[in-house]
């Protein structure tokens, strides 16, 4: 059974942008896998990816936004 996270993150200062940015960067998009903490339930899914395309959008001081597709 596949799982699938869509993340939406709004208000995001420069370093939170950066911070994503890099990780994605680490990543290497879609390839490397890493361990999700789910939001809701609190529980660790391992072999999780990052999906193909990430948008990163600032809008200025603290409106920076993007939307993330993780799939284990």
């Amino acid at each position: 059974m596949e799982r699938r996270w869509v993340i939406q993150l709004e208000l995001l200062d420069e370093g939170e942008m950066a911070a994503l940015e890099e990780f994605f960067v680490s990543m290497e998009g879609a390839f490397g896998e890493f361990t999700f903490n789910d939001p809701w339930d609190g529980q660790p899914y391992e072999h999780c990816r990052i999906g193909d395309e990430a948008t990163f959008i600032s809008a200025g001081e603290m409106q920076g936004s993007t939307t993330l597709t993780v799939t284990q």
